[in-house]
């Protein structure tokens, strides 16, 4: 038998013989006892969440307990004030803790309005709460339970009565939930009641622990952001409006980064699939164009441009959205993209999706472009079959440079003489815009390729 000092595994420590490793029993820490595969759990697995529930939570998209979990507030309605019956006050809203003591439903003059009243009592004093078409409320009153109510007070014909918001069973396990603090307001539908989802919530709460973070903890503790657990149980079950805020930031912060990720995979995904033609940079044909502009460009449309230069000498297609208020320029920095493809000895296009705004554009980019010698055709679906035919024939030919059209550009029978440009834009009203280089790459040793 070892002594101590003579190796081994001694616990407690200056234990008088050593212990087997394999009987070791130490307590499991936090990171051993989480099980992501809970969250997979489908929502009938809460207990409470029954057949009906499962089917008008599957109708939000919540299938699965994190499903549920995830399933966020969009506000919170604002405390009221925890009193007892003898300390309400008029026109306040306020919480009490009662039980009930006697029910009756009555009916009213206004076709299908129900309307049960309780009275409540606590050590203070009585005051009767008035439900309104919830007498299903009958059948579980009858047994007197302990309710928590939230309401107001309000004074009629010189009688009071406790207007009910909401209320809850105390038995009911989510004591709470739905009177108490901050109580969260969840998006819904007309099956399912904002109620029934934090019933859901309060029961499930508990699962959130297995929430594994994505996000580094040094990234966290810097920016002051809550774990993903701690921040949906504080969004979900607030102690204060601090508290919530931050819970929130939290929760933001972490989908703002993941989608700006996803973003950033997919496009060098798409960059490595897809490769396009440099353009060599601006020439005389580019400077002339903005010279010849009937005003002086901006700061911001400059740096635009310069944007635009950098990204279209790379040999990658160029993914941009270029926004700015209505009158802005962004057709001027449109047509100068243009005129980049044909100075590279392409032909450009840009699309929209309206006719009329087609014949705006048009219109627009043939007065930019015609001091310059580049020929704009309009395509659109609308035009006569001999018109379109003409202006197929001229880009297919290589007589037209642009060609601006609605989504008719993009259907079949449409071909280009050489590979060119594509600038897409929605509509000038909502600001935006995108440019979507189209090169195709020539066979070796030749010159561009014809497009379709």
């Amino acid at each position: 038998m070892r002594r101590p000092g003579e190796g081994g595994l001694y616990f407690p420590l200056a234990a008088g013989s050593p212990v087997d490793p394999g009987a070791l029993q130490l307590p499991p820490t936090s990171k051993s006892t989480l099980d992501p595969g809970r969250l997979r759990l489908p929502v009938a697995a809460i207990s409470g969440v029954g057949a009906v529930t499962v089917r008008r939570l599957a109708d939000l998209g919540i299938l699965t307990v994190g499903d549920l979990l995830l399933h966020v507030p969009f506000r919170h309605e604002p405390p009221a004030r925890i009193t007892t019956i003898a300390g309400l006050r008029g026109g306040e809203e306020a919480t009490i803790r009662a039980r009930v003591r006697s029910h009756a439903v009555r009916s009213t003059r206004r076709r299908g309005l129900k309307v049960l009243e309780a009275l409540v009592v606590d050590e203070t004093g009585s005051t009767r709460a008035v439900w309104y078409n919830q007498e299903y409320l009958a059948a579980r009153f009858a047994q007197q339970p302990e309710v928590l109510i939230r309401g107001t007070l309000k004074r009629s014909g010189g009688a009071t009565s406790f207007i009910v918001r909401a209320h809850e069973v105390v038995t009911d396990g989510t004591e709470g939930v739905h009177t108490m603090g901050l109580v969260p307001v969840y998006p819904a539908t007309g099956d399912l009641s904002v109620k029934a989802i934090r019933s859901a919530l309060a029961k499930a709460g508990p699962e959130a622990r297995h929430f594994v973070d994505c996000l580094p903890a040094r990234l966290l503790a810097t920016r002051g952001y809550l774990r993903k657990p701690d921040a949906l149980l504080a969004y979900h079950f607030p102690t204060g409006e601090r508290g919530a805020r931050k819970a929130r930031d939290s929760l933001a912060f972490e989908e703002l980064l993941l989608l700006q990720v996803a973003l950033l995979l997919r496009r060098r995904r798409a960059d490595r699939g897809r490769k396009a033609l440099p353009l060599a940079a601006p020439g005389s044909l580019a400077a002339a164009y903005l010279e010849g502009l009937p005003f002086a460009t901006t700061d911001a449309q400059r740096r635009v441009i310069a944007e635009i230069d950098t990204d279209v000498a790379r040999d990658v297609p160029m993914r941009r959205l270029l926004q700015g208020d209505v009158g802005s320029g962004k057709t001027a920095v449109a047509a100068y993209a243009l005129v980049r493809a044909v100075e590279g000895g392409g032909q450009a296009a840009l699309m929209v999706p309206t006719e009329v705004l087609a014949d705006q554009h048009a219109d627009r980019i043939s007065a930019l472009l015609a001091p310059l010698g580049i020929d704009v055709s309009l395509v659109k679906g609308g035009q006569p079959a001999a018109e379109r035919q003409s202006a197929l024939r001229a880009l297919a030919g290589g007589q037209v440079g642009v060609v601006v059209g609605t989504h008719a550009l993009i259907q079949e029978g449409w071909s280009f003489e050489t590979c060119g440009w594509w600038w897409s834009t929605n509509s000038t009203v909502s600001g935006s815009a995108s440019a979507t280089p189209w090169w195709r790459p020539p066979p070796a040793g030749r010159g561009p390729t014809r497009c379709t």
